[in-house]
């Protein structure tokens, strides 16, 4: 069971990744440089500021409600979904009520075009957030593929279908969001279907809501996750962001579609660490430590074995390839892609040292690794890409990730004694 479910596991992460990619293909070739740069960049600012409602409550969820269903506690279940899903959509509405205060000052900053694309995208921030909860709910409660099917999966093949069903009739950067919109609003609906379903014999029971609502404690609970998760999200927007703030939306646009080339080099680790996570922790726990050393030592071999050949690829073939897949216009990337695909290999060449200290109780860790990176890649994006653009977030990019993998793996040696990269000698 476990394995045919981390199979199914890796098998959505494989249709996750195609699909990016094919809507960032469609979406270059449709919008162009300019268009999918003002898209690109409204869409990093709003994950940016829907990170309250989205960062740490996944993870709260299938854990605590993993732990409850164990037990049969299904009043604690209902309780902390009640408490999580009223808390995202306050939130969201604090947001909203915010960003419309500010719609005059943003506007200003943002520019006419941006302003539309970004306030049409606010509708954005609710929805994902409750579609990701729900599908924590669902993985908690031993629905694991269906949990991760909606946002994963359903949500970029229905964008995907609406784009090519409206690439004949042309697209703009607003139409582009509003159709992003109307297929998340539809997947929610969709995804609030399932988890009733899922829960039906519970839900609506008088005594699942006896249990009285431990927010206070809850609180703790997500407020670590989520400033991990939201380190997670700056450090993979925040090149995005800056270069959008200083440069042209010509230049995030091609700058969008060199980093989503660039995250094909660690799709090996991200697939693979879908199954290595039980198997770390399983190890961990039963202090199997010779045996944990070989598994984090033959997966960093493979892992490296298959995003080596990416990079070799993109390094004597960048232009061409961007040329041939996104248009003549995105030739410009082929420099600053080489840099990030160098970058992702130095991340593929550490192995899985955040799922490492993850299995093992060692967030902590990780939360101090992901600030240090945060940092640095803030400071060198502010520094490099006035005189240098794209050269400068892809090189800002690229430390970073070598700097966030070696603070991990020097947490790894010391708290478990384990040596997590690939060049680890027999």
């Amino acid at each position: 069971m476990l394995l045919r479910n981390s199979a199914i596991s890796v098998g959505i992460k494989i249709v996750f990744t195609l699909l990016s990619f094919f809507i960032s293909l469609v979406l270059a070739r449709v919008l162009g440089p300019e268009g999918f740069g003002a898209y690109s960049f409204c869409l990093a600012i709003l994950i940016l500021v829907s990170i309250p409602v989205q960062s740490g409550y996944p993870m709260m969820l299938v854990r605590e409600i993993a732990k409850a269903r164990g037990l049969n506690n299904f009043s604690f279940i209902a309780s902390i979904q009640k408490w999580t899903f009223s808390l995202i959509l306050v939130t969201s509405i604090l947001i909203l009520i915010v960003v419309f205060l500010l719609q005059w000052k943003l506007s200003a900053v943002l520019g006419s075009i941006r302003s539309s694309v970004f306030y049409m995208g606010v509708v954005l921030i609710p929805c994902v957030g409750l579609i990701l909860a729900q599908g924590a709910v669902m993985r908690g409660l031993g629905w694991v593929n269906v949990g991760q099917f909606f946002d994963a999966v359903l949500r970029p093949f229905l964008f995907l279908i609406a784009l090519l069903y409206s690439y004949s009739i042309g697209l703009s950067a607003q139409s582009v969001m509003e159709l992003q919109v109307l297929v998340t609003v539809l997947v929610l609906l969709a995804s609030t279907t399932v988890a009733l379903y899922v829960q039906r014999g519970f839900i609506f029971r008088k005594e699942a809501f006896s249990e009285k609502s431990k927010g206070f404690q809850w609180g703790q609970l997500v407020l670590p996750l989520m400033i991990v998760s939201g380190f997670q999200l700056v450090n993979g927007y925040v090149d995005i962001v800056v270069l959008g703030m200083i440069r042209t939306d010509e230049e995030v646009g091609i700058y969008r579609v060199v980093v989503q080339m660039g995250n094909l080099v660690v799709f090996a680790l991200a697939a693979v660490n879908q199954i290595l996570h039980p198997m770390f922790a399983r190890q961990y726990d039963a202090g199997e430590m010779v045996e944990l050393q070989k598994l984090v030592t033959t997966s960093a071999r493979c892992i490296l074995l298959l995003s080596f050949p990416i990079v070799v690829i993109f390094m004597v073939w960048s232009e061409q390839l961007l040329s041939y897949f996104f248009g003549v216009e995105y030739i410009a990337g082929g420099l600053p892609l080489c840099i990030v695909a160098i970058g992702q290999l130095t991340n593929a060449a550490f192995g899985s040292v955040g799922a490492l200290l993850n299995m093992t109780g060692h967030e902590k860790d990780t939360m101090r690794g992901m600030f240090i990176a945060f940092v640095v890649n803030v400071v060198l994006n502010l520094v490099l890409v006035p005189e240098y653009g794209m050269v400068g977030a892809a090189t800002a990019t690229a430390i970073s990730i070598f700097i966030w993998n070696a603070v991990l793996r020097y947490y790894v040696k010391k708290r478990l004694g384990i040596e997590s990269s690939s060049w680890r000698r027999a």
